[in-house]
């Protein structure tokens, strides 16, 4: 009987990996026309070929280098950010903020999404008020690796001089794991 219920149990669980590994979608290989795992000097090249300026870098204390440029994505001109951990690209952020009271935030927030929703399926959460709003998809992979991608978009409608934020930033998870992992020597 033992041996029947450890089966069930097994057989069950399968069936659930097997489902959650199906619900995941794929996701981006990368941000900002940049690959997952990309370094820094091909990172740096792609970034001016599509005519970003450099502005800045800042190193922190987990080991991110992360560099700063400004430019446009979707016709949408903000603050770029790259981040590297041991010089392998793994996260990306877009940055819009005005001190116009989210009139620039709210439709670059909605020109992303319908984007991002063209090329990856509905968000696993959103969330709209009269503050802002957020999209969220976490339940995708990169292509051809297992590893978990992440994208978040929200906008923060604020009265001015405040500044409002539209952000849309893309994590994979799985490579900055490894990656975070080869920092501290596996252990």
């Amino acid at each position: 009987m033992k041996k029947v219920i450890r089966l069930l149990v097994l057989t069950t669980l399968l069936l659930f990996v097997i489902q959650t590994a199906a619900f995941a979608g794929v996701g981006p290989g990368g941000f900002a026309n940049i690959p997952w795992g990309t370094g820094r000097v091909q990172a740096e090249q792609i970034m001016l070929q599509q005519g970003f300026v450099f502005r800045s870098e800042y190193k922190d204390s987990n080991g991110f280098v992360s560099l700063y440029y400004n430019g446009r994505m979707l016709d949408v001109a903000g603050d770029l950010k790259i981040m590297l951990l041991n010089d392998s690209f793994c996260r990306g952020e877009f940055l819009l903020l005005t001190d116009d009271g989210g009139a620039a935030e709210e439709p670059a927030f909605w020109k992303f999404n319908t984007a991002i929703r063209a090329k990856y399926g509905s968000p696993d959460g959103f969330n709209r008020n009269a503050e802002g709003g957020m999209a969220q998809w976490y339940k995708l992979t990169a292509p051809d690796t297992s590893d978990a991608v992440n994208i978040n978009l929200y906008f923060t409608k604020m009265k001015p001089p405040t500044l409002s934020n539209c952000t849309v930033e893309y994590i994979n998870r799985g490579l900055e794991q490894r990656l975070a992992l080869k920092t501290n020597n596996g252990l």
